[in-house]
C-alpha cells in the first residue's frame, strides 16, 4: 500500500470542507455551536 501512496497536498480544501459540513453533525466550534454558512451565490433580497 505504501509503495503506491502519493501524497497530495489539500488540506486548505479539507478543512473548508469540514467547516461548511459541521453545523450539519451537531459540530462545534470555540464559539458554541457550529452554524449553517451563508449561500455564496444568494440572491440579496430589498429588506435584508
Amino acid at each position: 500500500m505504501e509503495k503506491n501512496f502519493t501524497p497530495r497536498n489539500f488540506f486548505e480544501e479539507v478543512v473548508t470542507k469540514e467547516r461548511e459540513d459541521s453545523w450539519k453533525y451537531g459540530g462545534r466550534t470555540v464559539m458554541g455551536d457550529a452554524k449553517k454558512p451563508e449561500e455564496k451565490n444568494r440572491q440579496l433580497s430589498l429588506w435584508d
